[in-house]
């Protein structure tokens, strides 16, 4: 709590990650739940609600990351400590979220639609990224992939991105790797 350079980098990727999971949600609500409402009206109530309390949330834990700002370093270690609980059980939460969506929500669309109307959902979601939520994506994202599915990204990538972009995203994938 005393080391002013590690209490702003782990804010910081505090807040990167706040930011990753905010975009989440978003992109869910723009692009996922329209396809399932299409199949199953009424099937994301209960998720659209999740979601505004977990942007609640994420208020409240970047409330509490400006606590830490506006603390001495004496007074660090409590704020720290609230933040690290707080997120330890918003992540939790959001486990158990995914969770959901990730068996329910996809046996629902696999059900629906075809791998190509699915494909096109998924590009429709990727192209309404703009390149520098993109790149916070991808900090996160690259190194939770096995070497398969990074190879994969990268290859789609190379052919979806501007050169001096695809470039970019090997830099990122060489410093977080």
């Amino acid at each position: 709590p005393a080391d002013d350079d590690a209490v702003a980098a782990t804010l910081a990727q505090a807040r990167d990650l706040l930011a990753l999971c905010e975009l989440h949600y978003d992109d869910e609500d723009r692009f996922v739940h329209p396809a399932l409402e299409r199949v199953q009206p009424g099937a994301t109530e209960g998720i659209v609600e999740e979601h505004k309390e977990h942007y609640v949330a994420l208020d409240e834990l970047r409330a509490l990351a400006k606590v830490i700002d506006d603390s001495p370093a004496a007074a660090r270690g409590t704020a720290l400590a609230r933040l690290y609980r707080a997120l330890a059980l918003y992540a939790a939460e959001d486990f158990e979220h995914m969770h959901f969506e990730d068996t329910e929500f996809n046996a629902l669309l696999w059900r629906h639609y075809s791998d190509a109307e699915l494909i096109r959902v998924h590009d429709e979601l990727v192209a309404s990224i703009p390149p520098e939520k993109m790149f916070l994506a991808l900090r996160w994202m690259i190194p939770a992939l096995n070497a398969p599915e990074r190879a994969a990204v990268f290859i789609g990538a190379r052919h979806g991105m501007p050169v001096e972009a695809f470039r970019a995203a090997l830099a990122l994938a060489s410093q977080v790797l």
